[in-house]
């Protein structure tokens, strides 16, 4: 079985510590990281196979992060969290790669299909691109 790795962006430490229970629980290695600049250092040692990152952090937001992200790794399943959604704000991550969109508060069940669903469909992407 392969353990499948989330790095986990928010500010708010008292979701961090939730989601990262409830994902641990089922199986995904979880690691953390409460800014902007923390992503940016974890994701280049981390690889990780899914970011779950908030819109709004205490030094940037989610929709600056997503193109560095996707530089990193264009198969990376990117799903940005808010607790303040707008349909506006919900097109603008999409437009910047965001595989998907959620408001705060997260309903775990969903969340853990879509991950189960998006990482799944970049292992596709991977071994598509291999073979190519």
């Amino acid at each position: 079985m392969k353990f499948h790795r989330i790095l986990l962006v928010d500010d708010d430490v008292s979701i961090r510590f939730g989601l990262s229970e409830v994902l641990r629980a089922h199986g995904y290695i979880v690691e953390e990281a409460a800014t902007a600049a923390a992503a940016r250092e974890a994701i280049r040692s981390l690889r990780p196979d899914a970011i779950l990152v908030d819109h709004q952090l205490p030094d940037g937001n989610a929709l600056d992060l997503i193109p560095l992200f996707l530089d990193i790794d264009p198969q990376l399943a990117v799903i940005v969290m808010t607790g303040h959604a707008s349909i506006e704000l919900a097109v603008a991550a999409v437009k910047a790669g965001a595989e998907h969109f959620l408001t705060k508060p997260i309903d775990i069940e969903a969340l853990l299909i879509l991950l189960e669903r998006e990482i799944g469909r970049r292992e596709r992407r991977r071994r598509q691109a291999a073979s190519e």
